[in-house]
């Protein structure tokens, strides 16, 4: 995941493509290494390909509410709205609907 987040060929490759993202977004190894990535969330967090495949998993969304890198780059998207995360703290970053995000 490093040498793929290292290239931009590669990594707007990975986060256009659906089935490389349900499978990065199921790894618990891929997730951490785009999450503790600004470059590889900023290219996440603006792909409508990849929002949808890590709102689907549950690996990704625990990633994303631990990474500190992760919830920049979501609150910068506009597709954030699209995404309900809550913490283990029960702290939410997102209220469906609105682009009040906390966290």
């Amino acid at each position: 995941m490093t040498a793929v987040i290292a290239n931009a060929t590669a990594l707007n490759a990975v986060v256009s493509s659906s089935t490389a993202m349900t499978a990065v977004a199921s790894s618990q190894t891929a997730m951490a290494a785009v999450a503790s990535s600004q470059t590889a969330m900023a290219a996440v967090a603006s792909s409508q390909t990849a929002m949808t495949a890590v709102a689907a998993s549950a690996t990704a969304r625990t990633a994303l509410v631990n990474s500190s890198a992760a919830r920049t780059a979501l609150k910068a998207s506009p597709l954030a709205v699209e995404v309900s995360l809550v913490s283990s703290q029960s702290q939410y970053w997102n209220n469906p609907g609105t682009k009040t995000m906390r966290g």
